[in-house]
């Protein structure tokens, strides 16, 4: 099977398991609950962690992230105490300071963004007197996974297509200023559609969120590629035939879910 078919097999699979996500409750709960693990597991074998490691950090995770979502009762009156417990089996392996503390933050930071992600499909959008108006469903997920989808594929596009002027050639040398615009103005074309197809009313925060995701999605590219440069890595594993590792394919979500949840939290909309 060539790659190009490979990628596209596996590509379709996970975009339409993102898209079913965000339709069933059940199956959205199961992916904040194994995309998390996932994405640790790659965290710490980039670096050289033992298996046993990874897999104490995978169960800590899990812990923290079951809890949160209600499936478990907290340890102690601390959510976080298996935070605790990852950082202490971090240290049984001996790193230098920069690993362990890039690796502790790349935790800290992936368990941040699901729990946000999650938080996304329940939270209510205020207006300027901070007065809820609107139940913020999964229709808003499905809305940010096309952003990033649709600011992802045109700046590659039309970055191959006219792209001359480098963005971070130091961390991503393929990245162009011209395909981080195209992307960017690609973007608020789809929420253009994507306001008069859901109806959404007071546009105008619809808007400055999509242009939000989009840079969002840049950056959250571009701290996983430095990340990959500091491990020396070219992918960050290979459980996405064709695509890499699922810290590949999730880097600019888990930047945006963070930034999305504090502009919708603390943000008046008019």
């Amino acid at each position: 099977m060539s790659n190009i078919l490979l990628r596209a097999i596996t590509g379709s699979l996970f975009v339409a398991l993102m898209v079913a996500s965000t339709q069933w409750s059940w199956l959205f709960d199961v992916l904040c609950l194994v995309f998390p693990a996932l994405c640790v597991w790659e965290l710490t074998r980039m670096f050289g962690y033992k298996i046993w490691i990874s897999i104490f950090a995978i169960i800590g995770i899990s812990t923290i992230m079951s809890i949160r979502l209600g499936y478990l009762e907290p340890i102690s009156n601390y959510d976080f105490t298996p935070l605790l417990f990852i950082i202490f089996i971090l240290s049984a392996q001996k790193k230098n300071s920069k690993i362990s503390s890039i690796t502790l933050v790349g935790i800290i930071y992936i368990l941040a963004s699901f729990l946000f992600y999650h938080k996304l499909a329940h939270i209510e959008i205020a207006n300027n007197e901070y007065s809820p108006i609107l139940c913020f469903d999964n229709t808003y997920i499905l809305c940010m996974l096309i952003f990033i989808w649709t600011n992802d594929s045109f700046a590659y596009l039309i970055g191959r297509k006219i792209g001359k002027t480098p963005l971070a050639p130091s961390i991503s040398p393929k990245k162009t200023i011209e395909g981080t615009l195209g992307g960017l103005l690609c973007t608020v074309l789809a929420a253009t559609l994507l306001k008069y197809i859901y109806i959404i009313p007071d546009g105008n925060w619809f808007y400055a969120w999509a242009l939000l995701v989009s840079v969002s999605a840049t950056v959250g590219d571009l701290i996983e590629s430095k990340v990959k440069r500091i491990a020396g890595v070219k992918d960050s594993g290979n459980l996405l035939p064709g695509h890499g590792g699922f810290l590949d394919r999730l880097d600019a979500m888990l930047f945006c879910s963070i930034v999305s949840f504090l502009f919708f939290k603390f943000v008046p909309l008019f």
